[in-house]
């Protein structure tokens, strides 16, 4: 199905469709009017203060909010937080609120159960617990609570929907209320805990202070330094010292190389000389290691005091920033401001926010369409009969011979009448059509035995069968009509049949034809109608004297027109058929599927015979417009027939 055929059966089911939307619209407006609870929206509005507002510097104890995207997600959490939402509901006393009133539970019940009925099994059963009414009176705000930011801005809307107006407000500006409580709460939090923290640190780094001053003072006391300056002069005079060692032990180098040389005096002169400078480098090497220690005892104490004073100092420092940090927070605590303010508070509302009527009935219409467009396309689409001549031909590869209109559903006892009173009628002309496509299968040599049969009940056929009776007797011909349903026998509603026998009389010879006929003047034709028999119907038709008896009606009549069972449903048409000169099969207008006429065709094939042609009957005029198939029984073709069927 393309975009055309699609639109086009939309448009043929354009009644259904809108049928379908007054029901919805119907229902939409039933629902407004009747069902649901009219509910009321009150909105409070608070700004993000992204200013530090502080007396003094706090940014490290307290910092504001900066306004970037993830503090505002952020805030739009805290609103949303269940925390906030108890305090709201403890604030408001929405517990002994009628609209948060709520049945005893089970638990309750079976609580107080046990109080009374002093049964001792109830000690084992345990107690059922379930959320308390203050955890459903909370989940029952979180419901009916919505946080919106405004799109670039530090603006928050807390809006609030339920069945009170007052209460809506109330609630609205309570969670307002609540928020920036909050954030004054976090704050002074934060300030108390910062304050308790530093004035513990002061006192610490107090005791270590003085304990410093004091290790300072002690050693100061009790060690004997020198300046810097001193114990460079130290340092120097060591230097001094080493040189004059070294010196010393030159000239013993220098003695000790002369010794045994010269005159007796004069080894006596160098050898207290070289004494003199052994004992003079003896003391430069006492005086020296004592300098040295004295050096090295007064570079440590030097060093442990500038330790001691540096440390001092450290602490000093220290003391002295978390001293003024105290007294900072000491001074902010209790002057803190919150980081919003409430920008518009919440206004009773007067008019009720949902339901929606205007979306509501909209929407009904729109699912109203949606939903019949469906139903069109979908019993479109779930076709299982034959609109169309050209359809059937194509799906069966066999000529149809006929296209009959259906009749106005007059009883079966007046259908005789109006066929012999109307003649002109659209029915009549399509009747004449078909007996004109019989007869045009050969001039020379007409069909005289023409069957019609269908794959199941109420197609048709009889209808049929007695109206092409009719026109082929309107030719000055003999005609009779056979019922070869003898199951069913429904001649007798059609026709003044009177007596019991009929065609099982006629083909066992018991009476004469002539006496079993019944002739219709109205229609000009002799009928034939079925008889009760003990003998199965095919049975009697396989037999010998059913042969006979074709043989004689042939001699007498110049049409025979037999009318038998579905196929589908006994073999009577499959084994009458082999007397037949045309069979025509009936195919009822949007209804019989494909696979019936299918396989009710197979059945006269494997049997042997072939079906001359399609009869598509009860046709509906009006209905083949509405599928967009063209009709010749509507407004083009009415001035041809005087009455209508």
């Amino acid at each position: 199905m393309d975009v055309g055929d699609a639109w086009a059966v939309i448009w043929r089911g354009r009644l259904r469709i809108l049928a379908c939307m007054m029901i919805m619209a119907a229902a939409a407006w039933t629902y407004i009017q009747k069902i649901a609870t009219p509910t009321y929206q009150a909105t409070a509005t608070v700004v993000l203060e992204t200013r530090s507002t502080q007396v003094i510097d706090m940014e490290g104890v307290i910092s504001g909010l900066s306004g970037e995207s993830v503090d505002i997600a952020t805030q739009v959490q805290v609103l949303r937080a269940r925390s906030l939402h108890a305090r709201v509901v403890d604030e408001l006393g929405l517990l002994a609120h009628p609209d948060f009133a709520k049945p005893p539970r089970f638990s309750e019940l079976f609580s107080y159960v046990k109080s009374v009925v002093p049964i001792r099994v109830f000690s084992d059963l345990g107690d059922p617990s379930g959320p308390t009414h203050r955890d459903e009176a909370i989940d029952a705000v979180s419901d009916m609570i919505s946080i919106r930011n405004i799109p670039n801005s530090l603006v928050f809307e807390i809006t609030v929907e339920h069945a009170s107006p007052t209460l809506s407000a109330k609630i609205a500006d309570a969670m307002a209320a609540q928020y920036i409580s909050d954030q004054l709460s976090v704050k002074s939090d934060a300030t108390a805990q910062a304050t308790n923290w530093l004035s513990e640190r002061v006192v610490a780094l107090e005791t270590e202070l003085e304990e410093a001053e004091t290790n300072l003072k002690t050693f100061t006391t009790e060690t004997d330094l020198i300046s810097a300056e001193d114990l460079l002069e130290m340092q120097r005079q060591a230097k001094e010292q080493r040189l004059r060692i070294t010196h010393a032990e030159e000239e013993i180098t220098r003695l000790q190389g002369l010794e045994g040389q010269g005159n007796s005096e004069e080894r006596r002169r160098n050898q207290e000389a070289l004494s003199r400078t052994e004992r003079l480098l003896a003391n430069l090497n006492d005086a020296r290691v004592d300098l040295d220690s004295r050096i090295e005892d007064q570079s440590q104490d030097l060093i442990r005091l500038e330790q001691l004073e540096r440390e001092t100092e450290a602490t000093r420092l220290q003391y002295s920033h978390f001293l003024n940090r105290f007294k900072e927070t000491s001074v902010q605590e209790g002057i803190q401001r919150a980081d919003s303010r409430i920008l518009s508070p919440a206004f009773v509302p007067t008019d009720p926010s949902s339901p929606r009527k205007v979306l509501i009935l909209a929407m009904g219409i729109s699912v109203g369409l949606l939903v019949g467009i469906a139903w069109v396309l979908l019993r479109e689409g779930r076709q299982v009969g034959f609109r169309s001549g050209l359809q059937l031909e194509l799906a069966t590869g066999l000529a149809v011979m006929g296209q009959i209109p259906r009749t106005k559903r007059n009883s079966r006892k007046f259908m005789t009448k109006t066929l012999a009173s109307r003649r002109t009628t659209s029915f009549s002309e399509a009747v004449r059509n078909l007996r004109t496509s019989i007869l045009a299968t050969n001039f020379k040599a007409p069909p005289q035995v023409i069957m019609l049969s269908s794959s199941v009940p109420s197609e048709g056929k009889t209808t049929q069968s007695i109206a092409l009776a009719q026109q082929l007797g309107a030719l000055g011909k003999s005609v009779l009509l056979i019922e070869g349903d003898v199951r069913r026998r429904v001649f007798q509603h059609y026709f003044p049949l009177h007596g019991k026998q009929g065609l099982l009389s006629a083909i066992s010879g018991d009476s004469s034809l002539e006496t079993l006929v019944h002739t219709d003047q109205r229609l000009g034709i002799d009928v034939l109608a079925g008889e009760a028999s003990e003998i199965n119907a095919a049975d009697l038709f396989e037999s010998a004297q059913f042969a006979r008896f074709m043989r004689i009606i042939c001699d007498q009549y110049d049409h025979i027109v037999i009318d038998t069972p579905p196929v589908l449903a006994v073999p009577d048409a499959r084994v009458i058929g082999r007397y037949a000169d045309a069979i025509l099969y009936v195919v009822r207008w949007d209804y019989t599927n494909a696979h019936q006429v299918s396989e009710g065709l197979s059945q006269f094939e494997t049997s042997g015979l072939r079906v001359s042609g399609l009869i598509l009957s009860q046709i509906d005029p009006k209905g083949m417009k509405r599928y967009g198939y063209s009709s010749y029984y509507g407004a083009a073709g009415s001035s041809y027939y005087t009455a209508s069927a």
